[in-house]
């Protein structure tokens, strides 16, 4: 028995016949589970409040019975506002097949919290930040309600107001909606602006008494005023002209947009300074005193004003001078400076005094006695001495000569007892120069030298001795050196000039024999390569006291010389018949009668093939930091840069100069371009200058001004990137000279980078020249490096043996690798080509026989590590 889901057996119960013997086989009675819709109840709730109880529906009569289903629903996991599915949770009843219909329970944003603005007052003039209270989250922002009186406005949650204080004007604030709560926004709150605070403080000033007053100032000495804002009214200060100190007070001073603070300060009246110089006085002996006086001799006495008291002498009746001074003279409001004058009492002057000399002639150096006679009183008696066209000393009474020339001397007797100070008469000495002599050693004879002599003559008056050479062809004389300038007997004057003091000395010759030695080496200033030749400028050594002759040059740094025509000896030296793009290292030495000289120093230069002058430069166009104007490792698409749109000139500076303007086109604006190649040239062709310059990747035009006129060019543009140039312009310019190995090595060998495309390109022995046959090889090899991408890099090889001198087989791998360049550059390779000359066999994808070349595509990124 049983009735819910399972399976049960059906057995015989009551099937029965006595007529028949039943064999009964059972079976299985199956109640399956029944099918039933259970549909989930849609939900809402708001956000921060609890769930609602969970519920759901089936059809009526879905249940048998008094069924029901056990556990209950759940829902997705979150409490942001938002919609969560309503999932079947444990609901189950085993006797029932339960088919779930989901739905959802939606959670709605809440009302935010009061929100209020609590910024109540904006100081005048003066932005501030606003704040408000309140609301549950988002943005906050605010907005003016009504510009008011105050003319207010906000910017960035900053107030500003441009009303007078006491103007007001609304704010409201708003919490921005967020995913759990609705917009909120403020009722409107008034904002009143008020006056800023200021603290003026008053200049202090000063005048002197009787001055008028200086003009009253003051300074801002904390807050400031706004824009032009200044204040009404004045200051003052407590009356009083006397000398003293008075406060300066705020006065009217007042501007209603301000709360000032006043910080008073003083006005000084200083005592009026004048000077009182006292008259000077005189009398003679015993006589009365004169009336004594003053007067004021800087500055003034203010109106009726009169200093009081009396000036003053100091006491004394004896021959001699007495001070005047201040005594009891005053004025309160004066700041007296008083000069003291002078009280003279003289006395009798004295007669007949007289001076004579033992002589009135003395030798420089040499002295004289002097005398004296006549005067009054017993006063002590000194000489003096007054220069003349010479000069004298005195040392009691003698007198001696220390200038030639002459001097005078007077004697002068003291004042004694009621006698003054007596001078005598002034005689005149006359000083004669004395005499002088020379002291110089002997000279021995010597090798011809560059450093010279230095010798040490002397006179016996310590005057200067004059060196002079008697044979300037073979010796110089300068100050107390002598000089060698060739071979031969060298003769040199001493001699000493009469001087202030001292007669001219007797002159003395010494002689000595100069010997020639082989020439001093020259230096080479600098030499200048050609086509096949090079000019060597040079200063010459000295000659080693014999005639140079002849030079002598090398040009493989000293190994071998060679001799130039006899009389070849002056600068410049042009050396010809040397192999272009070998680099010659230059000396030369100097032959005379002797022999061979010293050699130079080394300068190197390497002769060239003639050609135009290029004039590269580069300019940075925008503010990232400049790169190389030839293809950089950089990692770029293989694609070669498109040719400019549009070329156009414009003549700018009065016509002495022309703007080159390069655009792109909009099309174009994907293919990467690194730099422009300007090429200007004449109207016959001629170049002139080939410019590189940097390209701003984010501006479509490129411009740059040269200096030529633009009537009298043509002017072409090329755009250039890391893998080639666009086509037009100059044929070459995508030709670069570098190493074409990388740094690794295979066995010890270093090896070529990039991938081959061409090989075993042929020359015969010792030649450079391109055959026919290798021409239309290299046309091929050109389809394919344009077919694979890339730079092109052709590296040429020399073996020893293919050449007389193996020190130029360099020269000839480059010119072969420089020969397969520029005919790839002939046929419209437009890709950057880099060739390199090495007279070595490296480590290559295959053996590379000498006196072929290799030529291989590479990308920027596979050459890190080339050597450069």
């Amino acid at each position: 028995t049983g009735d819910t889901v399972g399976e049960y057996t059906i057995n015989q119960g009551t099937v029965d016949n006595s007529n028949y013997d039943i064999s009964y086989t059972s079976a299985k009675l199956t109640i399956n589970a029944k099918p039933i819709t259970v549909t989930a109840v849609a939900k809402t709730k708001t956000y921060g409040d609890t769930d609602p109880a969970l519920t759901y529906t089936t059809a009526v009569g879905a249940l048998v019975g008094s069924d029901t289903l056990s556990g209950s629903l759940t829902r997705d996991a979150g409490e942001d506002a938002n919609s969560y599915t309503i999932r079947r949770g444990t609901v189950a009843n085993t006797n029932y097949d339960i088919t779930y219909i989901a739905s959802t329970l939606t959670i709605t944003q809440a009302q935010q919290s009061a929100l209020s603005v609590t910024t109540a007052n904006i100081v005048y003039r003066t932005p501030i930040t606003l704040q408000a209270a309140g609301g549950s989250e988002g943005d906050l922002s605010f907005n003016v309600a009504t510009t008011g009186t105050a003319s207010c406005s906000i910017e960035d949650d900053t107030l500003f107001a441009s009303g007078n204080a006491g103007s007001t004007c609304t704010v409201t604030a708003t919490r921005a909606m967020t995913n759990n709560y609705v917009q909120k926004t403020s009722s409107p709150f008034t904002i009143t602006v008020v006056p800023r605070t200021i603290t003026l403080t008053a200049t202090a000033k000063e005048k002197f008494y009787g001055d008028s007053d200086p003009g009253l100032t003051y300074v801002v000495t904390a807050g400031s005023l706004f824009g032009s804002d200044t204040f009404a009214g004045t200051q003052t200060r407590a009356s009083g002209e006397n000398v003293g100190t008075y406060t300066i007070n705020k006065g009217s001073l007042a501007n209603s947009n301000y709360t000032v603070t006043y910080v008073p300060a003083l006005l000084t009246i200083n005592q009026r300074p004048i000077t009182v110089t006292a008259t000077n006085k005189t009398k003679i002996f015993a006589e009365s005193d004169p009336l004594l006086s003053y007067t004021v001799t800087t500055g003034n006495i203010v109106g009726s004003d009169q200093l009081t008291g009396a000036i003053t002498r100091a006491p004394g009746e004896t021959l001699g001078s007495y001070n005047i001074t201040r005594g009891t003279l005053d004025n309160g409001n004066y700041n007296i400076t008083f000069i003291t004058g002078t009280f003279r009492i003289t006395g009798a002057q004295q007669t007949g005094f007289a001076l004579t000399a033992s002589s009135y002639s003395v030798v420089y150096n040499a002295s004289i006695t002097l005398q004296t006679s006549g005067g009054n009183g017993n006063g002590l008696v000194s000489y003096a001495s007054q220069d003349g066209t010479g000069s004298c000393s005195i040392s009691g009474d003698s007198v001696t000569g220390t200038t030639a020339g002459t001097c005078s001397v007077t004697a002068t007797k003291a004042a004694e007892g009621g006698y003054l100070e007596s001078t005598s008469n002034a005689i005149t000495i006359t000083i004669e120069k004395a005499d002088q002599t020379i002291l110089m050693s002997q000279m021995t004879d010597r090798d011809f030298s560059a450093a010279p002599i230095t010798v040490a003559p002397a006179s016996g008056s310590g005057s200067p001795v004059v060196l002079e050479s008697r044979t300037p062809n073979v010796c110089a004389a300068e100050a107390f050196t002598i000089s060698m300038r060739d071979s031969g007997v060298c003769s040199i004057t001493a001699s000493v000039a009469e001087g202030r003091n001292h007669n001219a000395a007797p002159s003395i010759i010494r002689s000595f024999e100069i010997r020639a030695v082989v020439p001093f080496a020259p230096a080479i200033t600098s030499v200048a390569p050609s086509d096949t030749t090079v000019t060597v400028t040079f200063t010459p050594g000295l000659s080693g006291g014999a005639a140079i002759t002849t030079y002598r040059y090398s040009v493989d740094d000293g190994v071998r010389w060679t001799d130039l025509p006899d009389g070849t000896i002056s600068s410049p030296i042009v050396i010809g018949n040397l192999p272009n793009d070998v680099e010659a290292k230059v000396r030369i030495m100097a032959v005379n009668r002797i022999g061979n000289g010293a050699r130079s120093n080394m300068k190197a230069a390497t002769p060239v093939a003639k050609k135009s002058m290029v004039w590269v430069t580069e300019r940075q166009t925008n503010t990232e930091p400049a790169t190389s104007t030839t293809p950089s490792v950089g990692a770029l698409s293989n694609q070669l840069p498109p040719s400019p749109a549009l070329v156009r000139t414009q003549s700018v500076s009065g016509g002495r100069r022309t703007q080159v303007t390069a655009t792109r086109s909009t099309k174009d604006a994907n293919i990467p371009v690194t730099h422009a190649i300007i090429t200007v040239r004449l109207k016959n062709g001629k170049l002139l200058a080939r410019i590189q310059v940097l390209v701003d990747p984010n501006n479509p035009t490129t411009a740059v001004t040269v200096p030529y006129q633009s009537r009298r060019i043509n002017v072409s543009v090329q755009f250039a990137n890391n893998i080639g140039v666009s086509v037009g312009g100059t044929v070459g310019t995508n030709l670069r000279e570098s190493s074409t190995f990388l740094e690794t090595t295979i066995n010890g060998r270093p090896r070529i980078a990039g991938t081959p495309i061409a090989n075993s390109v042929s020359f015969a022995k010792g030649s450079s020249t391109l055959t026919t046959s290798a021409k239309a090889h290299l046309k091929k090899a050109l389809k394919k490096a344009q077919a694979q991408g890339g730079l092109i890099y052709v590296t040429g090889y020399a073996q020893t043996g293919e050449l007389q001198n193996s020190w130029i087989l360099n020269a000839l791998a480059r010119e072969r690798a420089k020969n397969v360049a520029q005919y790839f550059v002939s046929i419209g390779a437009r890709q950057w080509i880099t060739f390199y000359g090495a007279p070595i066999t490296p480590t290559v994808w295959h053996n590379t026989p000498s006196g072929h070349v290799d030529i291989a595509t590479v990308f920027p990124d596979q050459i890190s590590n080339t050597s450069k």
